[in-house]
């Protein structure tokens, strides 16, 4: 599980100006820090807010299993989307970082500029429905569309190593 959470916008929790990944990666935009206006105090407090989630989200998921060895093994990420992808690349770079053999990617909706960005930084890309225009939200590709709450989640995979 590559547990990343992106930075957000204090006014806005769906739009991202950072993600901080599981092993400590960490990428800023920086034209959107300065387009947004925001301060080194909010940013350190978008930090300390993501890497607390993914302490929390990586506990809950993983619990006290240590990260697997990738090296002679392909990691597959899997999201629900790509909208700018800058959450998807710091997930990449993490897997890099511990020495993925290879790295899929599998998203089933994605902004045309964002997959065009990921494509060569991994070794295979699926997406069905690629997307244009100057807005793109994940959501909008979606007829019905919510999050999902963590206890979900961990029920889900529990499920699924029972199988």
């Amino acid at each position: 599980m590559a547990v990343v959470s992106k930075l957000t916008l204090p006014w806005n929790t769906e739009a991202g100006y950072g993600a901080l990944a599981f092993d400590g990666t960490l990428r800023l935009n920086a034209a959107l820090v300065a387009h947004a206006g925001l301060s080194e105090s909010d940013v350190e407090t978008g930090k300390a807010r993501a890497q607390e989630k993914v302490a929390r989200r990586v506990q809950l998921l993983r619990g006290d299993r240590p990260f697997p060895d990738l090296s002679q093994r392909s990691a597959i990420l899997v999201d629900d989307g790509l909208a700018s992808g800058f959450t998807l690349m710091v997930a990449i770079e993490a897997l890099r970082h511990q020495k993925a053999g290879e790295i899929v990617v599998a998203v089933p909706t994605a902004h045309t500029e964002s997959a065009t960005r990921i494509a060569p930084l991994v070794e295979a890309l699926y997406c069905p429905n690629l997307r244009e225009g100057t807005s793109f939200a994940v959501a909008d590709a979606y007829q019905e569309w919510s999050d999902v709450a963590e206890e979900s989640v961990v029920t889900l995979l529990r499920d699924a190593a029972l199988r």
